[in-house]
């Protein structure tokens, strides 16, 4: 016998005992998700898709990804061998940038005896912290590599002392990043700042303002702070 789910209503906050469970973040009998990418109206799944936020491939040998089915990557194991009308390419800016501030990779897929060529690449060849926040609406999120792209800033993920108050004003201070760090430049004094949280909507004489309000660093300079 071969069964399918047939999903269910949208939950009803204001109705609980209605009986529709999707949207109540549990996956219920009937229902294949309940809620995100690649979840339907009725908490089934959508099926794969490369608009995703993790795009997701079925067939591709992999487990199942966002929006599929586990049946969608059983055996036999391994890519199926079909051409998809969608193509995934990644480009990690570890290169040198070309003249034109470019690094950039020559793609190619052949299909019944015809080739379809394609460049893919970053724009590069930036000098300056706030190039990075002009292209990307002023957000500071992204900084300037060594290479002169604009990339995420790495995130501290864990850090001591946790808080800024009851804390010695010798204590060791350390912490771990989301990446891998180039150590060399976590050894500028530019780029690492130690300060100290102040009331009121200015810094005192002989001191400047290094964050909008203890986290979010100004933009134009501050490559990261504890």
């Amino acid at each position: 016998m071969t069964c399918l789910h047939t999903g269910a209503d949208p939950y009803d906050v204001s109705n609980p005992t209605a009986g529709a469970t999707c949207g109540n973040g549990i996956v219920d009998a009937g229902e294949d998700c309940d809620g995100g990418d690649g979840c339907s109206a009725r908490c089934l799944f959508k099926g794969s898709s490369v608009s995703y936020a993790a795009p997701s491939v079925c067939g591709d040998g992999g487990v199942a990804g966002t929006g599929e089915a586990p049946q969608c990557e059983k055996p036999p194991a391994g890519p199926d061998g079909r051409v998809d009308a969608s193509q995934l390419a990644r480009i990690i800016g570890n290169a040198q940038p070309d003249a034109n501030g470019r690094m950039s990779s020559d793609l190619s897929a052949t299909l019944q005896s015809v080739t379809g060529k394609a460049v893919y690449g970053l724009q590069c060849g930036f000098s300056s912290e706030n190039s990075c926040t002009i292209m990307n609406a002023g957000a500071v999120t992204y900084g300037l590599t060594g290479a002169g792209c604009c990339s995420l800033r790495p995130q501290l993920t864990n850090i001591y002392p946790p808080t800024d108050t009851d804390t010695c004003r010798n204590v060791l201070i350390h912490g771990s990043f989301n990446v891998e760090m180039d150590e060399p430049s976590l050894a500028s004094s530019t780029n690492f700042f130690v300060a100290r949280r102040v009331g009121g909507v200015s810094c005192p004489s002989g001191e400047t303002q290094v964050t909008f309000d203890g986290s979010r660093p100004i933009p134009g300079g501050v490559k990261g702070f504890f």
